[in-house]
C-alpha cells in the first residue's frame, strides 16, 4: 500500500554500516526540501540495524543540516562512538550528492524494567480521538466554505496539503482542547497500513520519530500568532519561512503501538529572533507516557520592504 508506514522508512544493506534510502522520499508542497521525519525516522532504522537487538533506543538528538531532494537516493554512514555494557551510542550522517544534509546521535541501553517510574499525568480534558475532526476533513471543510474568498493559489496549496496527508502513511486527528493556550496544542497521530503488533519494537520507535515532526515547530508559529494560509495583504502576522533546526526525543517505553492512536501534547516556551523552541509529550490512548520531545526551528515572519531593509542594515552594522 502506498500509505504504509514501512514504505516510509525501507533501507537497502549497502555494507555493514551504510545504508541507502529505498522508498520514495516524501516533500509536501511548499516545502523546501524533503519531509524531516522521514529522515529522522531512516536514520533511526539504520542506527537500530547496527546495535544487537537486545539494547532498546532511549535517546536520539538530530541535526537537520541543508534541504534535501527527492529526485537523488540518501546514504546514511553509520559510527559506532561507544560500545558500553550498559549503553551503546552511534552517530549517522545522511548525505546527498556528497553533502551531509542531517546528523543524528543516539543512544541504546539494556532496559532496566525494575527501576522505580514517575509520570506527568495524561491530561484530563483531552476528547478521545473518535471524538475529534480528522485535519485532512477540518481543510476540505474549510476550502468548501471559504475557497471562493481566498486566492487561487492559496486554494490549491490546500486542496494538494490535503490530497498529501489523506495519502500519506500518518493520520491526524486535532484533539481541541478548551480554554487551552495558544502557545499549546494537543493532536491525535497513528500510523496507517499495519495491524495491531505488527511490528517490532524498534521499528515502533522509528515510526515515532517520523510522526513526532508532525505539526510541531508550527506550535511555534500559533504562539506567535502567525497565519500560514491567510490571502496577501490582510492584517497580523504572515509566516514567511518555517523549518527544523534540531529535534531531540528520549523514548521511555518499549511496548506502545504506533498502530492506534498516540497523543502529542505540545507546548511552545519561547520564540524570538527568528526562532522558536517546542517541547512535547507523546502519550498512549491508556495514558502512558511513552516519549519527551523537543524541537528548535526557524519561524520567521514575512516582513515588509521597509522592515527587511531595517534588518539588513543591522546585520551589517554587526559586521
Amino acid at each position: 500500500m502506498a500509505n504504509d508506514i514501512r514504505n516510509s522508512l525501507k533501507l537497502a544493506k549497502v555494507d555493514e554500516l551504510i545504508w541507502t534510502s529505498a522508498a520514495g522520499l516524501e516533500q509536501f508542497p511548499g516545502a523546501r526540501g524533503l519531509f524531516g521525519g522521514q529522515i529522522l525516522g531512516q536514520a533511526l532504522v539504520a542506527a537500530t540495524n547496527c546495535v544487537k537487538p537486545e539494547y532498546s533506543l532511549h535517546s536520539m538528538q538530530c541535526y537537520f543540516l541543508s534541504a534535501a531532494s527527492a529526485a537523488t537516493p540518501l546514504i546514511f554512514l553509520v559510527t559506532p562512538l561507544r560500545r558500553g555494557r550498559s549503553y551503546q551510542v552511534l552517530s549517522v550522517e545522511v548525505r546527498q550528492n556528497g553533502s551531509p544534509v542531517f546528523s543524528l546521535a543516539c543512544s541504546f541501553q539494556l532496559p532496566e524494567p525494575r527501576q522505580p517510574s514517575f509520570q506527568i499525568p495524561f491530561p484530563s480534558n483531552v476528547p478521545a480521538p473518535e471524538n475529534c475532526e480528522m485535519r485532512e476533513d477540518k481543510w476540505q471543510a474549510v476550502i468548501e466554505k471559504e475557497g471562493a474568498k481566498w486566492k487561487e493559489s492559496t486554494r490549491k496549496h490546500l486542496q494538494m496539503v490535503i490530497d498529501e496527508r489523506r495519502d500519506s502513511p500518518i493520520a491526524i486527528m486535532d484533539a481541541v482542547i478548551p480554554g487551552l493556550p495558544q502557545n499549546r496544542g494537543a493532536y491525535w497521530l497513528k500510523a496507517r497500513g499495519i495491524a495491531p503488533g505488527e511490528l517490532s519494537a524498534p521499528l515502533q520507535k522509528a515510526v515515532v520519530g517520523y510522526l513526532s515532526d508532525f505539526l510541531f515547530i508550527g506550535q511555534g508559529a500559533k504562539a506567535l500568532g502567525m497565519k500560514s494560509f491567510e490571502p496577501p495583504g490582510s492584517p497580523g502576522l504572515h509566516l514567511d519561512m518555517m523549518v527544523s533546526l534540531d529535534h531531540h526525543i528520549h523514548y521511555y517505553s518499549d511496548s506502545f503501538d504506533t498502530s492506534d492512536w498516540l497523543l502529542h501534547v505540545i507546548e511552545a516556551s519561547r520564540a524570538g529572533s527568528g526562532r522558536a523552541s517546542v517541547h512535547g509529550r507523546l502519550y498512549t490512548r491508556q495514558g502512558e507516557l511513552i516519549a519527551v520531545t523537543s524541537q528548535e526551528g526557524v519561524v520567521r515572519a514575512k516582513l515588509s520592504p521597509l522592515e527587511d531593509d531595517e534588518a539588513a542594515g543591522k546585520k551589517q552594522s554587526k559586521l
